[in-house]
C-alpha cells in the first residue's frame, strides 16, 4: 500500500493504514478531527514510518494535550517503537510506563 489513509471509526477513535512517511505527513498534519479530547490512535495498520511519522505522532500529541486532551497509541508497529527510543521520546508518548508497547494494548 502507498500513501496513507486516516479513518475516524467514531469521535475519538482513529485508524491510520499504510506509510507514515515525510511525503504523508503535511497532508495529515491537519487533519486530526477535532470531535474529541481523548483520542485512541489504532496504529496496527502502519506498513511504513520514519522520523517525519513520529513527529506527526508528537505534534498531534501537543496539539491535543494543550487543550486538556490526550493521545492513546494502539498497536504501534515495532519501527515507531525503535524510532521513539532512539529519538528519546519513548517517555514523552508511551502509556502508564509501558516501555515495549507505547501504548495501552
Amino acid at each position: 500500500m502507498s500513501g496513507m489513509v486516516l479513518e475516524e471509526r467514531h469521535p475519538g477513535a482513529l485508524t491510520l493504514r499504510g506509510d507514515l512517511r515525510a511525503p504523508e505527513v503535511p497532508a495529515l498534519l491537519d487533519s486530526l478531527p477535532v470531535t474529541a479530547r481523548r483520542y485512541e490512535v489504532d496504529l496496527g495498520g502502519i506498513e511504513r514510518i520514519d522520523s517525519a511519522g513520529l513527529a506527526l505522532i508528537l505534534e498531534w500529541q501537543r496539539r491535543l494535550t494543550s487543550v486538556g486532551g490526550a493521545l492513546v497509541l494502539r498497536h504501534p508497529p515495532d519501527p515507531l517503537v525503535r524510532l521513539a527510543q532512539i529519538s528519546g521520546v519513548d517517555k514523552l508518548i508511551l502509556s502508564d510506563g509501558d516501555q515495549t508497547g507505547m501504548t495501552e494494548q
